[in-house]
């Protein structure tokens, strides 16, 4: 079985506040959302509501409370944040290439976007140049500019053929 502190996340300072003021009879319950660890692992996402009944002297006797799985509803919502990312990508992409002429700068433009509006870590545009047959950076964007001289150093020390963007490439 696991204990209380494994099943729940760090309590937060207003879920800690309102629990101390249901102890102290200044509010009559209180709820509170928050993520718990199932047993396998797994999140579940729950409205916790308590309530404290007292015994006649008015001392608590013991707590009421009932968990609301919403799991479901934060998978939802989570999967319709991502999609509105999605959408506004597309939407800056696309206002990227009408308003673009010159392929860089709209590659540059989508690294820039997919940053941005994606909330992507790295954004990279790359293409085989013909003359060296090596793999030239065109847009970079999303990173530090260590992490950035970093993928460049990678690119050059690690012999093409055995690099996935490169295979891609070569087969497309």
């Amino acid at each position: 079985s696991m204990t209380a502190a494994q099943v729940g996340a760090p309590e937060s300072a207003a879920a800690s506040n309102m629990r101390e003021q249901l102890f102290r009879g200044e509010i009559d319950h209180y709820q509170v959302e928050r993520a718990y660890c199932r047993k396998d692992g797994g999140e579940l996402w729950g409205v916790l509501t308590a309530t404290l009944v007292r015994d006649a002297d008015g001392s608590p006797a013991f707590s009421i409370c009932l968990l609301e799985n919403r799991t479901a509803q934060k998978q939802q919502e989570r999967r319709i944040a991502r999609m509105n990312r999605v959408h506004a990508v597309i939407g800056g992409i696309h206002s990227a290439i009408l308003r673009r002429q010159d392929r860089d700068g709209l590659l540059r433009d989508a690294c820039r976007v997919a940053i941005s509006e994606g909330v992507f870590a790295l954004a990279w545009a790359a293409e085989i140049d013909p003359v060296q047959d090596r793999l030239r950076t065109i847009a970079i964007d999303g990173v530090a500019t260590d992490a950035a001289n970093f993928i460049e150093f990678a690119r050059h020390t690690i012999p093409d053929e055995n690099q996935l963007i490169w295979r891609a490439l070569r087969a497309a």
